[in-house]
């Protein structure tokens, strides 16, 4: 789990917002006199920032002092810093932001639980804090719930916004949300859990990045978050977002994807990601070119409807949101349950889908293949590792083909059906290269199976043996292979 930060109070601070007796109450921090009360906090809030250093370049101290009921929002001016030592929770039927960060600069808030009271509002579409319009802004050791909308909302035009070991949940779109135009986000350490729709289908994330007509974000960090127990997916990035990272994350046990990244959000990174147990794909790649994927471990997924989705998915969408040039590094995509729900490890499937690199892949123990490069995907490289103890094939080659397969250990596949399926299967597909494998195992039909039309194809220096019915099965009568075999040791095919 992130190590929450929270900073305490007890040092110097300009004023100290409390209730007593009816009253809200300010505090000067200098002499500790009382310089400002009135029944409404809004009142007295007004008057504290009035009353804070003019035109000065410095951060000065607001320190929110126990359990109140906000009916408004709360509007810090530039260079404040809110320290929350309680609970603010929006009043019933007030349809208001909590902390509304707008239109100013370097804001700190620290601490605290935001409480938005959604079970009674109305209005769906406002978030318990929000900024837009501003930068410099740092949300730290903040616990943020049952917001009717998104919990923390970095809306358009904000800049420079740094959340920090927040904590967010029971919140109806997503728990963080970064949206339109925003640059320059990191959200970092925060954990976002429990979110549900409220209002509209399919939604409930953990952590969503999204813009809207031709706003779309940009520099965006997703660090050390844990996203899990969320209606709809953990992390959610669409709508053409550039320049961001997914860095040592969790997500897991979501309704839908544990990360799901689509839409043209091309040249991104994600890596050190884990993802297991989500009702639907681990991780899923959907219209978007040149992005990096390493350190990833994707295990367990396909809850929902066992045998319907994969570790880790690569697709295109359309013509104008093509998934290529990805490259996929150092990846594990397993299923190690008693009864495994992982279709495929790593599924590169069609449409418009094409130069895929993988390397050092571990795909083990899922439903059907270990990988597949469905019918229509082309340019496909898998380099180095083992993909063993499949249910089905280990790695299947469909249609058009344009694939290299170099270096890995394939063993015990077909474990849904003894000898009913081969370590590599090559359907319909043409140049096909399979070099420097080692194929095994006495489950498995053949150590390399052609089918269909396959044609054009070249086996060379594997090594194929103790396969149950075959070392090789070749259909393709311009197929050269020199490879070898149980009966043919010394590669003379």
């Amino acid at each position: 789990m992130p190590e929450l930060i929270v900073r305490k109070w007890d040092g110097p601070y300009s004023f100290m917002i409390f209730r007593e007796g009816g009253l809200y109450k300010a505090r000067r921090g200098d002499n500790g006199s009382i310089q400002f009360q009135d029944p409404q906090l809004h009142e007295v809030l007004n008057d504290v920032w009035n009353a804070l250093t003019p035109n000065r370049a410095w951060k000065e101290r607001v320190v929110f002092k126990g359990n109140f009921t906000v009916s408004d929002s709360i509007k810090p001016p530039s260079y404040v810093t809110i320290i929350i030592d309680g609970k603010l929770t929006l009043e019933n039927g007030a349809n208001s932001l909590v902390i509304e960060i707008d239109g100013v600069h370097d804001v700190d808030i620290y601490n605290g639980i935001i409480d938005g009271n959604r079970d009674n509002q109305t209005a769906w579409t406002i978030p318990p804090v929000r900024t837009r319009n501003a930068y410099n802004i740092r949300i730290s050791g903040l616990k943020v719930v049952n917001g009717r909308y998104d919990g923390i909302c970095i809306h358009s035009g904000s800049q420079k916004v740094w959340i920090e070991s927040c904590e967010t949940y029971n919140c109806g779109y997503s728990g963080i949300c970064v949206k339109r135009d925003a640059t320059d986000v990191l959200i970092d350490k925060c954990i976002s859990h429990d979110n549900d729709a409220d209002g509209a289908a399919g939604t409930g994330y953990g952590i969503t990045v999204e813009g809207f007509d031709t706003d779309y974000p940009s520099r965006v960090k997703i660090r050390g978050c844990i996203c899990y127990d969320n209606a709809a997916t953990g992390i959610h990035i669409e709508d053409h977002l550039t320049n961001y990272s997914i860095e040592n994350c969790i997500s897991h046990s979501n309704g839908d994807h544990g990360v799901w990244v689509a839409t043209g959000s091309d040249y991104g990174v994600i890596s050190d990601l884990e993802t297991y147990n989500n009702n639907k794909h681990g991780l899923f790649i959907y219209g978007c070119e040149g992005v990096t994927i390493k350190n990833v471990v994707a295990y367990n997924n396909g809850q929902e409807s066992p045998g319907s989705y994969d570790g880790v998915l690569i697709q295109g969408r359309d013509s104008a949101d093509i998934t290529e040039n990805v490259v996929l590094s150092n990846v594990v995509a397993l299923d190690n349950q008693a009864s495994p729900t992982q279709r495929h490890g790593i599924n590169i499937s069609a449409p418009y889908c094409a130069n895929v690199a993988i390397s050092n892949v571990v795909a083990r123990g899922n439903l059907q293949y270990g990988v597949n490069q469905g019918n229509g995907v082309t340019k496909v490289s898998i380099s180095g590792g083992i993909i063993f103890e499949n249910g089905r094939h280990g790695i299947v080659v469909v249609g058009n083909g344009d694939a290299c397969i170099s270096g890995l250990y394939i063993r015990d596949n077909s474990q849904e059906s003894n000898q009913a399926y081969s370590g590599i299967f090559i359907n319909n597909a043409i140049r096909v290269t399979v070099i420097g494998c080692v194929i095994w195992g006495s489950s498995q039909k053949y150590g390399i199976e052609e089918a269909g039309t396959s044609n054009s194809n070249v086996f060379i220096g594997n090594m194929l043996w103790g396969n149950g019915v075959g070392a090789l099965s070749v259909v393709g009568a311009s197929t050269l292979y020199r490879t070898a075999t149980d009966n043919d040791p010394l590669n003379l095919v």
